[in-house]
């Protein structure tokens, strides 16, 4: 009997266990895309570095570019210091489950003589 009881409390902790390893893997999935940078802010309060991204080209006041902005939270100052507005980049980013997309590699395509880290 003792055992039994321990078994089945060994499994539902395995089962919570599995469950939230899941959630937090399967929650979030990954973009690359080349976006051009129409604004970048920090808000102090909160403590918060962000970039607002549409895709290259176009009419910007289309109803497609409106809906097409993206906010890209930055975690590491220095990069956020180096990302110019008005400019085009390539960019990978994770998009979690609960609305917000953090910054996980940028790239100036634009410039043709920096170094390629690889």
């Amino acid at each position: 009997m003792w055992n039994k009881k321990r078994i089945l409390t060994l499994s539902v902790m395995l089962i919570i266990v599995v469950f939230f390893i899941l959630t937090k893997v399967v929650a979030s999935s990954s973009t690359t895309a080349i976006v051009t940078v129409l604004e970048k802010n920090y808000v102090e309060e909160q403590e918060e570095a962000f970039m607002i991204v549409i895709p290259p080209g176009g009419d910007q006041s289309s109803e497609y570019w409106k809906d097409a902005k993206t906010k890209i939270h930055i975690k590491d100052p220095m990069v956020w210091n180096l990302i110019e507005e008005n400019q085009t980049y390539l960019v990978h980013y994770d998009n979690k489950q609960s609305g917000g997309s953090i910054l996980t590699h940028i790239e100036n395509i634009d410039d043709k003589h920096a170094i390629q880290l690889q």
